[in-house]
């Protein structure tokens, strides 16, 4: 795992120099089956809108989660149960 050179987002949460807690987070990954989602910045902007207008008071680091399943859309089946959690209220 590496940081990505100069990185910028309006969820800027979530943007981190250091790499230290990769690997408990890739073994998570692992075992549920899960994989790394990389959103577009246009999708954690659509997802901030989404959920504020659905009443969230949430930052756009909080939405994120939003975001990546807009990212990923189309890879998933219509009868799949998803939660997606927002947290960090907006300041």
């Amino acid at each position: 795992m590496t940081v990505w050179d100069d990185p910028h987002s309006i969820a800027d949460g979530i943007i981190d120099d250091e790499t230290y807690d990769w690997l408990g987070v890739f073994t998570a990954m692992a075992a549920s089956g899960g994989r790394p989602v990389v959103a577009a910045e246009s999708d954690v902007l659509r997802a901030h809108a989404m959920a504020q207008a659905a009443g969230f008071d949430v930052s756009p680091t909080g939405s994120a989660g939003l975001a990546g399943l807009l990212s990923i859309r189309n890879d998933v089946e219509s009868s799949e149960c998803i939660a997606v959690v927002m947290s960090g209220v907006a300041r």
